[in-house]
């Protein structure tokens, strides 16, 4: 089967590749991926179900192991469903966008599905040389699908940046590849000998090792301080690639952390700190750099940055825990798990969010928050999967944001009864929280910028093709049921991360998520509590009423605007995105370094104006000059009287 989806996805390569029609080899590609991402969800959900996969492809010298364990099987099922529903979106998009315009695709024809596959052998290779192989595969083809439209120059900059970016992630994985191979008698790639290779290695080596891999996830995952070519790179590549950015490739380095530190290297608390710190950086950094930015792809690209970090803080912290004591792997797991859910409900509501930018992309023709506007009366369907994105990332109930980063803080604030090595945990949590009231901001201005008020600009009525609202529909009720069902997704995390920490047993793992969950939700037998129904029976008409006012504002009686005498439509007076929160970024302008525009109107001043008030303005402004000379220091009036004493002695008045 696993033969099967990676046969397929080369076969939509090369029908990309030679089809002599432009339009079926975009079709060829992405409907031959739609149909291996529905089988790899099949294999995945099996592997899940049943005993780990494991084969071989080819033979000698270009074998390739595979292995479909329980923690490769649930990111390969987090995978397959953005995989499916971004390749049914893309056959319409590239149509739209490209094709019609008379745009050759082949480069994304070719590269789409070579990505999708690269993705795939990067989680379920067992060798560092086939890592090293499958991650280059990963960084050409996303590099050729960001410049895919390379006649610009911003796009070719954005290229080039992530390309130098990714070789130097590459380099240092070949460091650390090759620094353990090569201890090895005889020479072998195989995971399982680079783990008893590390483990007889010098103390450098144990230190050293784990430093640089983890500083190439750094790298690739966009954090903080290595984050500077995400929001280049995300806002070049067509909306449906960015979506497999922000859906799919962010989480293979969150892959590779968890599996090289807990089956190749040794979970320490530098490398729980080397995690959590730059996770908790990111958290900030990244929402507070999405609140100033207009362009809308933009925005999600610095969001994405933000809460990548909730998913690196909660796997940090559960390292540090766990590599504290033993007695804290039941809490280590929780964290742990809960940054996978995470990891999960981010893959949806960002795929979607991306997606939604390309259908306004499709319709308006502008990504400028400046200019869009009012769009949610013309299209309506788009609006409201927005309006459910949004709330997700958010993260109010009874969406899975909540669900996600509520167990990220009660979990991390139950580490508070830990001594000193708790302190970061609980500092993050902390700045998990504020970073949420950043996302509610950011969240706020890309959905009313967008879809609430008056239109801007003139859009045809009516909404996208159903071929790309179908996708986004059917993610946007995934959110609502991993929200309410949040024992869903934990059944299925725990038996994959529980192996890798056997200290605690399932039964008693449920058992104490139950009790630490008792307050909200219960992932056990009942995937949905008492409490939290109660919950949901209070705040969900709550939410729905503020849902349906920003969906739906009040209808008032509308006057024409005269400013000057002069007749303005209401398009030219609204104020516009960069208005949005200019106290706040000009309280931070330090730290944007940027200057908070604000809007101004601009309308013809009458020809009397000129001759009757302009006069009196200098005038006026001469008086205050001369002014400061009457409530000045003592020291200018002395000094005043000296340069006129000076004057008068050479004119000759004196004497």
């Amino acid at each position: 089967m696993l033969l099967i989806t990676f046969t397929l996805f080369i076969i939509a390569s090369l029908l990309g590749a030679f089809l002599p029609n432009i339009r079926w080899r975009n079709r060829a590609s992405c409907i031959l991926s739609f149909i291996a991402s529905i089988l790899l969800l099949c294999i995945s959900v099996e592997a899940l179900l049943g005993s780990p996969i494991l084969q071989t492809v080819f033979s000698g010298l270009m074998s390739i192991p595979l292995e479909l364990d329980r923690l490769s099987a649930v990111f390969l099922l987090i995978f397959s469903i953005p995989y499916t529903l971004i390749s049914i979106y893309s056959i319409k998009y590239i149509e739209d966008e490209y094709v019609n315009a008379g745009i050759d695709v082949r480069r994304h024809s070719i590269c789409f599905p070579i990505l999708l596959m690269s993705m795939i052998g990067v989680i379920l290779v067992r060798s560092g040389l086939w890592l090293i192989v499958f991650w280059e595969l990963m960084s050409f083809s996303s590099y050729f699908l960001i410049t895919f439209e390379h006649e610009k120059r911003e796009v070719r900059d954005a290229g080039f940046v992530y390309f130098i970016m990714s070789h130097i992630a590459a380099a240092l994985i070949i460091v650390t590849i090759i620094g353990l191979a090569s201890r090895t008698h005889p020479l072998s790639f195989a995971y399982s000998s680079l783990r008893d290779v590390y483990i007889r290695s010098p103390l450098p080596v144990l230190i050293g090792l784990p430093i640089i891999f983890t500083a190439a996830m750094w790298i690739k995952g966009g954090i903080v301080p290595l984050h500077f070519w995400l929001p280049r790179a995300y806002p070049a590549a067509p909306s449906n690639v960015s979506a497999l950015f922000a859906g799919v490739m962010e989480k293979v380095p969150i892959f590779l952390l968890i599996y090289f530190t807990f089956r190749i290297f040794t979970p320490t608390i530098l490398s729980g700190l080397l995690i959590c710190i730059p996770g908790i950086i990111s958290m900030v950094i990244g929402c507070l750099y999405a609140i100033p930015q207009r362009d809308d792809k933009i925005l999600l690209a610095y969001s994405t940055i933000g809460q990548i970090g909730y998913i690196w803080f909660a796997l940090g912290a559960g390292i540090i825990l766990y590599s504290y004591s033993k007695s804290l792997a039941l809490l280590a797991i929780i964290l742990i798990s809960s940054g996978i859910f995470h990891l999960l409900n981010h893959s949806l509501f960002k795929s979607m969010l991306f997606m939604i930018a390309g259908n306004v992309l499709v319709k308006a023709k502008s990504r400028s928050m400046d200019v869009l506007g009012g769009l949610g009366k013309v299209m309506p369907i788009t609006s409201m999967t927005c309006l459910i994105g949004c709330l997700s990332l958010i993260g109010l109930p009874p969406f899975n944001g909540f669900a996600s980063k509520w167990s990220i803080y009660a979990s991390g604030i139950a580490s508070s009864t830990v001594n000193m090595v708790s302190i970061p945990i609980y500092v993050g949590v902390a700045l998990a929280m504020f970073s949420g009231t950043l996302t509610a901001i950011y969240s706020l201005k890309f959905y009313s910028e967008i879809f609430s008020g008056e239109s801007r600009i003139d859009v045809e009525v009516g909404d996208v093709s159903p071929i790309l609202l179908a996708p986004e529909f059917i993610l946007a009720i995934l959110c609502i049921i991993f929200g309410v069902f949040p024992g869903v997704a934990f059944s299925a995390i725990f038996p994959a991360i529980q192996p890798m920490i056997p200290e605690v047993g399932l039964a008693e793992l449920f058992r104490g998520v139950g009790f630490l969950y008792s307050i909200l939700m219960i992932p056990t037998t009942l995937p949905l509590s008492t409490m939290y129904f109660i919950l949901l029976a209070t705040i969900a008409p709550i939410i729905f009423v503020i849902a349906y006012q920003l969906a739906h504002p009040k209808r008032t009686r509308v006057q024409s605007i005269w400013l000057g005498g002069f007749k303005h439509a209401l398009r030219d007076t609204k104020l516009v995105a960069a208005s949005f929160y200019s106290e706040f970024e000009s309280m931070l302008g330090s730290f944007y370094q940027i200057r908070a525009r604000r809007p101004r109107i601009a309308y013809p001043e009458p020809n009397a104006d000129l001759v009757l008030v302009k006069p009196w303005i200098w005038i006026g402004r001469a008086i205050g000059e001369i002014r400061r000379i009457q409530v000045g220091p003592v020291q200018v009036y002395v000094a005043i009287f000296l340069i006129l004493l000076i004057i008068f002695l050479l004119t000759g008045v004196i004497g």
